[in-house]
């Protein structure tokens, strides 16, 4: 193509695609140096086709992690347990402790 200005010869240095069949090239004169758009709508089919996006593949669900299946048979349920339990002591012996010591000071009605 020939610059708007000098008539010389020009360089696209960009080009995009807008439609399925319109461009926009933007040229550079060679000898000048003057800058333009030119817009160009091709007629009939495009001899080759347009790259599209490749679409990501799905990402995999994760499989639930489980007891394989020779522990599951054997697995016997769980009680459940209270924080109390971690710190469950025999209150008996600690009870006579108290009614002895009770009784040495002659504190009456202690039982």
């Amino acid at each position: 193509m020939k610059c708007i200005s000098c008539n010389n010869d020009t360089e696209v240095y960009d080009s995009r695609l807008l439609e399925r069949n319109q461009f926009r090239r933007k040229r550079k004169c060679c000898s000048c140096g003057c800058r333009f758009s030119t817009f160009e709508v091709l007629e009939g089919r495009l001899a080759t086709r347009v790259p599209r996006t490749v679409k990501p593949k799905p990402i995999a669900k994760p499989k639930p992690i489980g007891l394989p299946k020779a522990l599951r048979a054997s697995a016997k349920p769980v009680k459940s347990r209270r924080p109390e339990d971690d710190f469950y002591f025999d209150r008996s012996d600690f009870n006579e402790e108290i009614r002895d010591v009770a009784r040495e000071l002659g504190i009456d009605g202690f039982n």
